[in-house]
């Protein structure tokens, strides 16, 4: 499913694993390594970034609020995926079940900013949650018997 998918990306593991894709054209973006993330962020990615629009964006974070916020530890992080949904005309979330209920140090959208959520699975009440507030959620790891799509 990579033939002729262009990804611009800031994480050195996703260009690790598409660099052997042939058929995949790849743009890393620059800046300043993070060493824990294994991501290039900074002013430097962020003008790198800034240069190319996309069809789809997909970013993770460190938190979903109930408050309807999306949170990451770092604003050098949360800045660049802020931006990067900026550059995007659809905008994808993508988190596991342990960041939900969470609110890290810095916003980096409302709900509002999203066009889905996808997650490992759903528990504690979300999937009603995503549900009254028209927010699709695409579970990737369903439990038998469910449907993976929400609207």
């Amino acid at each position: 499913g990579f033939d002729e998918l262009t990804v611009v990306t800031n994480s050195l593991k996703i260009a690790n694993l598409l660099s052997e894709r042939a058929s995949c054209h790849l743009h890393l973006i620059g800046g300043e390594l993070d060493r824990k993330t294994q991501c290039f962020v900074g002013s430097a990615a962020e003008d790198s970034l800034r240069t190319y629009f996309v069809d789809k964006a997909f970013v993770s974070c460190r938190g979903l609020s109930r408050e309807g916020d999306v949170t990451d530890g770092l604003p050098v992080n949360g800045s660049l995926r802020r931006l990067m949904l900026t550059r995007a005309k659809e905008r994808y979330l993508v988190a596991d079940r342990t960041k939900l209920g969470l609110t890290a140090f810095y916003r980096i959208t409302g709900f509002e900013g999203l066009d889905a959520v996808i997650l490992d699975t759903l528990d504690d009440g979300w999937g009603e949650f995503f549900a009254q507030r028209g927010i699709r959620v695409v579970e990737a790891m369903p439990k038998e018997g469910k449907h993976a799509l929400y609207s």
